[in-house]
């Protein structure tokens, strides 16, 4: 995603020096708080990421690898509310740009409750920010699953 431009401006990485994070203990940071303001605004910043944040879980680490692709504009939209239409998504969707085409897929579980979906938004722009702000955004009761997309529509 390097160099990819997201709400106007280019991503940029660098790998930090620093092999692990650790998150101060919660009276560690109480302490903090107390004796600085600003200590208080690092600690709202500061934010502990799982696996289970992640698209897949940690057991499927290798899966998550494999299935990892470069930015496009074609999204991949899984564990949609069965009873979630067309128009639903699209009005989702629209506050990051507007969708050129979806089409609806079948779940390998003919029983499953949930939908799943390709769409094409009008720039790749458009889908790094659908994938940034939908993704594990809670949709009719259901933790939405955001990724890009190697099948092209």
């Amino acid at each position: 995603m390097l160099g990819a431009v997201c709400e106007g401006q280019e991503l940029q990485m660098t790998l930090s020096r620093n092999k692990e994070v650790r998150l101060p203990s919660a009276a560690a940071a109480a302490a903090a708080a107390a004796a600085d303001s600003t200590a208080a605004e690092d600690e709202k910043r500061t934010v502990a990421f799982t696996m289970k944040d992640q698209r897949y879980g940690a057991e499927d680490i290798e899966k998550y690898v494999k299935s990892a692709c470069k930015p496009t504009r074609t999204v991949f939209v899984a564990n949609i509310n069965e009873a979630a239409t067309t128009e639903d998504i699209i009005e989702l969707f629209k506050h990051q740009g507007k969708v050129n085409k979806i089409n609806f897929k079948k779940p390998k579980n003919e029983n499953s409750k949930t939908k799943l979906c390709i769409m094409e938004l009008e720039s790749e722009e458009k889908a790094i920010s659908a994938v940034m702000h939908l993704h594990n955004y809670d949709f009719m009761g259901r933790s939405l699953k955001v990724a890009f997309s190697k099948s092209v529509i």
